[in-house]
């Protein structure tokens, strides 16, 4: 054999080191062969040499690879441990790691909006099964390289870390400061980088392939995940692994009943970032408080398995969900949060509240328990008379447990309200004249949503049921102007689907300073016109179409959504003017102050009356109905059986219990309330109950005969939209009871006994919210289809992009007199908000907002687990500020302050899902004893809600060494 022969030969076990079993049988095949051509002496003693060194540099590639994705996932699970936000101050530097983290999520959640910087370890597109793959991948052949070692010498995007080795023992590791020297260093060295697989709908699809064997990489959006890459080398081995290293999603968690998630503790700070861990005063709930006006139920949030033992009567874990989180200070005290810059953004109450709780044993049943009793910091015994230790978290902002979903470095928002805003347009009619005889047409070039004729219809079937005094009724679905939206309130009537009202703010205070989350520029605040920020009995509203007086038994009622959405109203009009007017940032519109004094009925539960006299029929704008179909049923007998429908939100054959409806216009304020949430019923009402059971170990008899035919609908409904793959929350027995009684057997978690009396409680507190939605689809008489592709225009008609194309260039319209809805947006050459250029990635993303489960006979939906849950009522920025009672069930929101203060007023406030507020949340109930407020945290309304601020999961699996 020539030398040139043998040269060749070691080149090939060069090319093919890649697995160490190889180069050891294709070392012994050419033992063989130059023992047969005789030369064994030399080129012997030559060939065990270089087997040894294969072997042995082999071993050190793979190391280096392993140890390499060790350190990549270390980046990513250090990042935001002391500093979520990944901020750069002189203070305080980012963290390692944070910088690489956040530009890589943003970027794969929004490619339209982020790219990725130099610095990010991120090629998309460098992927491959296989170490000699690397060279074919797109990412080398479109950097014209060579091969992968010229792509990574030149690459910003891939890290390149060294190890040094003393006697062949690494001693220390480096990160290269330029990857030119990739490949021609003696230490072993370890390239790294990221990318993102889609993955597929099943798990076995999981982390790398589709259904047919296909990778997909590279990918943006949700469902999306990161998968690290590491290529080991030293000398001349090398070795690729790769590992699934981070799971992105939109599902929102960490929330209570109530959440207070301020990132920073004033407005000041928010802007020149001084003091952007204070906490504000010291705040702490107050025994002599202990009134009884404020319940809190957390019997379904979230909790660790309670073990009991009977012998001992002694438990561990923790027995409950928690109630209250709070990034700064909580307790009694008063609103602190309007006083311009020097302010602070607590959770607090005018009254220590009663929290109500499961310990998951049948022995111990439930507690009811006020919030300024010691709390168990322990957690690992029976906590009587103690609270939890996990049912209060506060005082979290400078703490690894802080909650930082609102993303003050963009828009500020914890959802993505520009699917919901694009969502009401396909219910707007946007016409010369709203009135006109062409109403609902998409003959008019100011783009009418694909839904524009079905809003129309339901307008008319609605006219029937509630006259206006002055003239044609305002349109009760999508997108309204604030006149319409007055005058709905005014007449108690009823408002379906997605429903949007935009609020003019004036600028009224300088903040003085430059602001960070507001791309350095100076921040003016905006508040509400006193003309139009009051809407209670007496007020008189106006606009430049006149006057609308608020009368005596108005209301507002909302099946589906309310988003309330602030802009700067430059010319003063009222009207969004899409050539000079702009959305406003949550930071600008910290004060403005709308007080809301007319009971809200927003997904209500049980609202109150008798059949005839008290509620209207629920209205549905489908045809070909008979008096057999169930939208409203009327007869005597529970819905025994009724399941199978209990859910299907059709206008025929869904089921709606006997004597609920719509609220009447007229009559006393109390029609349309709770039934047994009213205060006036006393100890016979639920707060009354839960008052005579603090410090009591089961409910006793209190319920007993509270279970109406009502009460039997919704926990049907609850049964059959509860997500059964969730043992921890609902897994309710396999045989419904059709008469439900005190006595009967319901279970929340998988741990519980059947006997357990702190579920039945929780049974006390219906929820309204999967039956709102269900009322929506059906009054619309929208199918599965239609809500599945509601952006793409309900599977016909006009698209959200074809609407944004009505809003640019020359047919871009503008709010006046005679045009009053104007843009969903508002856009010209100088302002951009950026909701508008959003329409094509939210048509691609539309699944992760808008789905329902479809009913293979009927077409219609079904309102279940799969539902994509809605935030309730949504305030863009604002101080919300609501005085009468409520009966709201879904997610309340507002990236600002709330004040939720039913006391001023009287009545009973009911708010069942959750309340999410972000810069301070007040609670008044106990003035004068007038009031009681009861906040029940349910799962069901917030599971399945997608957020704007992807939550990053960091996960390892699927780890895989490539050839």
């Amino acid at each position: 054999m020539a030398n040139s022969d043998m040269g060749r030969i070691m080149r090939s076990i060069g090319g093919h080191q890649r697995d160490q079993g190889f180069v050891l049988v294709t070392a012994l095949i050419l033992i063989s062969i130059i023992t047969v051509l005789g030369a064994v002496g030399a080129y012997k003693s030559i060939v065990e040499v270089k087997v040894s060194k294969y072997s042995g540099d082999l071993a050190s590639a793979n190391a280096v690879a392993d140890a390499g994705l060790n350190q990549i996932f270390w980046y990513w699970i250090q990042s935001g441990i002391t500093d979520p936000s990944c901020k750069a101050t002189p203070a305080s530097p980012p963290e390692p790691g944070c910088v690489e983290r956040t530009a890589i999520f943003n970027h794969v959640i929004d490619s339209y909006t982020y790219s990725v910087p130099s610095s990010a370890p991120y090629v998309p597109n460098l992927y491959a099964e296989t170490v000699e793959g690397l060279d074919s991948a797109p990412a080398v052949t479109a950097a014209g390289a060579a091969n992968v070692d010229v792509f990574i010498q030149g690459s910003n995007n891939v890290r390149v870390y060294e190890y040094t080795k003393v006697g062949g023992i690494v001693t220390g590791v480096t990160t290269l400061a330029n990857n030119a020297t990739w490949g021609t260093s003696t230490n072993p060295q370890v390239a790294v980088w990221t990318t993102a697989y889609n993955r597929g709908d099943q798990p076995e699809e999981y982390p790398y392939l589709d259904a047919s064997g296909n990778s997909r990489a590279g990918c943006t959006g949700t469902k999306c995940l990161l998968v690290g890459y590491a290529l080991g080398r030293d000398g001349e081995s090398r070795a690729l692994l790769r590992e699934v290293q981070g799971v992105i999603t939109r599902l929102l968690s960490g929330v209570s009943a109530i959440t207070n998630v301020p990132s920073y503790s004033t407005w000041q700070d928010l802007c020149d970032l001084t003091n952007e861990t204070a906490v504000g005063s010291s705040l702490a709930w107050d025994s002599s408080k202990e009134v009884g006006n404020v319940l809190i139920e957390a019997t379904q949030a979230p909790y660790s398995p309670y073990s009991f033992n009977a012998a001992t009567m002694t438990g561990s874990g923790a027995p409950s969900g928690t109630a209250l989180v709070s990034n700064t200070e909580m307790g009694v005290g008063g609103k602190m949060f309007r006083n311009d810059v020097t302010t602070t953004s607590e959770m607090t109450m005018d009254g220590t509240p009663m929290l109500a709780y499961s310990l998951h044993d049948g022995n111990s049943g439930m507690r009811v328990q006020w919030a300024d009793k010691t709390v168990d910091a322990s957690g690992v015994a029976d906590p009587y008379p103690d609270l939890p230790f996990n049912m209060l978290k506060e005082n979290l902002s400078a703490t690894p447990d802080k909650l930082d979903i609102f993303d003050v470095s963009s828009d500020g928002q914890l959802f993505e309200l520009d699917a919901y805003r694009w969502a009401a347009e396909q219910f707007t009619c946007q016409l010369y004249d709203p009135y006109a005889a062409n109403t609902g047409t998409v003959t008019d070039p100011y783009a009418n949503g694909a839904f524009c004729g079905k809003a129309e219809a339901l307008r008319q079937v609605i006219a029937t049921m509630y006259p206006a005094p002055d003239g044609a009724i305002p349109p009760v679905t999508g997108r309204l102007t604030l006149r319409d939206f007055w005058r709905n309130v005014r007449d108690g009537r009823p408002m379906f689907g997605v429903v949007r009202v935009l609020y003019p703010t004036a600028e009224f205070m300088d903040t003085g300073q430059d602001c960070y989350s507001f791309n350095g520029q100076r921040v003016h605040l905006y508040d509400v016109a006193s003309s139009v920020n009051n809407l209670s009995s007496g007020k008189t509203l106006t606009d430049l179409a006149g006057d609308v007086t608020i009368a005596a038994n108005s209301r507002l009622v909302v099946y589906g959504m309310l988003l309330l959405d602030y802009f700067t109203d430059t010319d003063g009009d009222q009207y969004f003017d899409a050539d000079n007017e702009r959305l406003l940032y949550p930071i600008e519109s910290t004060d403005a102050y709308l007080k809301i004094e007319v009971p809200s009925m927003i997904n209500p539960a049980m609202p109150r009356g008798t059949p005839g006299t008290d509620m209207y029929a629920f209205p549905t704008i489908a045809t070909g109905t008979t008096t057999a179909n169930r939208i409203n049923d009327n007869y005597s007998a529970s819905c025994t059986g009724c399941r199978a429908i209990a859910t299907l939100a059709s206008p025929v054959d869904g089921w709606f219990p006997n004597s609920e409806g719509m609220p009447y216009s007229g009559g006393a304020l109390s029609r349309g309330q709770m039934t047994l949430m009213d205060a006036t019923i006393g100890t016979g009402g639920l707060t009354g109950a839960a008052n005579q059971i603090i410090g009591a170990s089961v409910l006793g008899s209190d319920a007993t005969g509270l279970f109406t035919n009502r009460l039997n609908y919704y926990y049907e409904l609850m049964y059959v939209t509860t997500d059964q793959d969730e043992p921890n929350y609902w897994p309710m027995s396999s045989s419904f009871p059709s008469g439900i009684t005190s006595t009967d057997d319901f279970y929340i978690g998988a741990d519980d006994a059947p006997s357990n009396e702190g579920d039945k409680f929780h049974l006390l507190f219906p929820n309204g919210y999967a039956h709102g939605w269900k009322v929506a689809l059906a009054a619309l008489d929208l199918s599965a289809e239609n809500w599945n592709t509601l952006l793409d225009g309900g599977g016909a008609g006009r698209s959200i992009v074809d609407l944004y194309s009505q809003h640019v260039g020359g047919l871009a319209p503008y709010g006046d007199a005679s045009h009053p809805m104007g843009s969903p947006f508002g856009v010209n050459g100088a302002i951009a908000d950026p909701g508008l250029y959003k329409a094509t990635q939210l048509l691609a993303e539309q699944s992760d907002y808008f789905y329902v489960t479809r009913d293979m006979v009927t077409d219609y939906g079904i309102i279940d687990s799969s539902f994509r849950d809605i935030p309730t009522l949504a305030y863009s920025g604002g101080l919300v500020d609501t005085h009468a009672w409520n009966n709201i069930s879904g997610i309340v929101y507002t990236s600002s302050a709330l004040e939720w203060e039913t006391g001023n007023k009287g009545g009973t406030g009911y708010v069942s899902g959750s309340v999410i507020t972000g810069l301070g949340f007040y609670n008044k109930a106990k003035t004068h004893g007038k009031a009681h407020q009861v906040f029940v945290f349910d799962p069901q309304t917030v599971d399945n809600v997608s957020t704007k601020n992807m939550i990053f999961r960091m996960v390892r699996f699927s780890r895989q060494a490539l050839h």
